[in-house]
């Protein structure tokens, strides 16, 4: 019986101890300290500008969909207290870009994620590659698809079906002037004929290191792409 208690108050004390442990490892990270993660509302607040009119999108419901490896981007509070900062931030972008590949790799929405590290690039080729795409997608009166040919960075030789490149731009912190607003970006390329065949941008209020913003604004931005992809199945159910 003695040695029974023993046992019991020593796996007792071990999962206290672990708890805690878990506990401190979250809440005494010094930026989140400064800058906790806000908790969205209930209802997450999506502007969804889309073009009045678009020509040649078409998606083949055949084709198979990859996922490259998502391109996140953090913008920093205002005030940075230390080169611990800049490295919180680079972490965090990478647990964004992973929980985004986990979600459609769980979801079945793909067939794979490419390892096509956009994110490895330099900052002035980021932009490059940024500057051909976002303006097209960002309150645009007319897309034309037939004529779009995908940057050569989105294009990898000998891969079939379409490829999904995701970005989305956010902000770290409360700003209050401006609120949580982060954006999303993706734009689907059609490997064969090397353009891009589908769009979307939307702008989102949460705070960008929040999981249910994030899963939110990525079940809304999927559930367009498949009204794209088999028109069918929205007119049966009207």
């Amino acid at each position: 019986m003695k040695n029974m208690k023993l046992l019991y108050l020593t796996l007792l004390c071990l999962l206290v101890t672990t708890a805690c442990g878990k506990f401190m490892g979250v809440n005494s990270n010094p930026f989140e300290l400064r800058y906790p993660v806000i908790k969205c509302a209930s209802k997450v607040q999506i502007a969804d500008p889309d073009p009045v009119y678009t020509i040649g999108r078409y998606i083949d419901p055949s084709k198979g969909i990859r996922l490259m490896t998502p391109l996140v981007r953090l913008a920093p509070p205002k005030f940075m207290k230390a080169q611990q900062d800049l490295d919180y931030i680079g972490k965090m972008s990478g647990l964004v870009e992973d929980r985004i590949e986990n979600k459609f790799l769980q979801d079945r929405w793909i067939v794979e994620v490419l390892p096509l590290k956009i994110n490895e690039l330099d900052i002035s080729e980021q932009d490059k590659l940024l500057d051909n795409l976002i303006p097209k997608v960002v309150r645009p009166d007319t897309v034309n698809y037939e004529n779009w040919t995908a940057p050569d960075q989105l294009l990898k030789e000998g891969l079939p079906g379409y490829s999904l490149f995701l970005m989305i731009e956010g902000h770290i912190g409360i700003n209050k002037v401006t609120g949580n607003s982060n954006t999303l970006s993706l734009f689907l390329i059609d490997n064969e004929k090397k353009k891009i065949t589908y769009s979307d941008f939307l702008v989102y209020e949460c705070d960008v290191r929040n999981v249910d913003g994030l899963e939110k604004i990525l079940d809304h931005a999927y559930r367009k792409l498949l009204d794209v992809r088999f028109p069918d199945d929205l007119n049966a159910q009207n």
